[in-house]
């Protein structure tokens, strides 16, 4: 795997990672909306019972079984329903968010490196006004002053740079 190849996973990763976060962030605004819902239709039922029980207090009905009783007992649990509808909402939106913030955190530090990343296939830096210059290995024959080595006339046109 070269640099190229890991520019590209890199690039890949940031560019998932954007859209997790922004799907993240978009758990938390539902979430969040849900809980406050849940807790108002919660709050309502809470307040529909207790006037339900005071309007058979005023009327004179009273007692566990009467239909004033059971109405208020059913809008006491539907109220615990929506609140505990409110709670699965808020720890998930929590959840979203932390998720969201780690997405961020990641994109923020390690992906950092994505604008560090450096040549390694280089192998020296040179003036480019001198052009590029053969590197004699070991055991090579030296290069005529022009810097073209002799070809075989019946080769030539091979090597032969139009200009």
């Amino acid at each position: 795997m070269n640099n190229q190849d890991v520019l590209e996973m890199l690039k890949a990763a940031k560019a998932n990672l954007e859209q997790l976060a922004e799907a993240h962030s978009r758990e938390v605004h539902h979430h969040s909306r849900s809980a406050e819902y849940h807790k108002g239709i919660g709050q309502e039922k809470e307040a529909q019972a207790e006037d339900v029980r005071t309007i058979a207090k005023q009327s004179g009905v009273s007692g566990p079984n009467t239909a004033q009783a059971k109405i208020a007992d059913s809008l006491d649990r539907e109220a615990s329903i929506e609140r505990a509808h409110a709670v699965h909402h808020e720890t998930e939106a929590r959840q979203h968010g932390e998720l969201r913030e780690a997405c961020q955190k990641t994109m923020a530090t390690e992906l950092r490196k994505l604008d560090q990343l450096v040549p390694t296939q280089v192998s020296a830096v040179t003036d480019p006004s001198k052009g590029p210059r053969p590197v004699i290995r070991p055991g090579q024959r030296e290069l005529p002053a022009d810097g073209m080595p002799k070809v075989d006339m019946q080769f030539e046109h091979l090597v032969k740079v139009d200009g």
